[in-house]
């Protein structure tokens, strides 16, 4: 549990984005710390580490007796820094919590259930 509320680094959106990516390709569980809580979202009672406050916890499960799950903490982290809020339950309250601030809210594509931001919503969720 200490490795999640108190690590021994954090790391940038450039480094994890980079190859090789610092983060282990393994099954577990990761944190997510943020430098400015997004929207109007209380951070009263949460951990701070290095003036971030602790916001997210994901996980990529290794099931005994059933096949891992399909990504790994790499793969899932690298996936909330670039790709669209339908692959990513942090990305998707992100945008939903910041959508005054962006403009841009979650709305359905296609002619399924598929939902994202747009690509411009994407976008700032990326720089965000």
């Amino acid at each position: 549990m200490t490795e999640l509320t108190n690590p021994d680094r954090l790391y940038s959106r450039s480094e994890i984005l980079s190859n090789p990516c610092p983060v282990p390709k393994a099954w577990g569980v990761y944190a997510w710390f943020f430098s400015q809580a997004p929207g109007v979202t209380p951070t009263d009672g949460c951990l701070v580490h290095d003036s971030k406050t602790l916001l997210y916890i994901g996980i990529s499960p290794d099931k005994p007796g059933k096949p891992n799950s399909k990504s790994n903490i790499s793969e899932r982290i690298r996936c909330h820094y670039n790709h669209n809020a339908e692959g990513s339950t942090l990305r998707k309250t992100l945008g939903i919590l910041l959508t005054e601030k962006s403009g841009y809210p979650l709305r359905r594509v296609g002619s399924g259930n598929r939902k994202t931001f747009t690509n411009l919503g994407e976008q700032f969720l990326d720089q965000w």
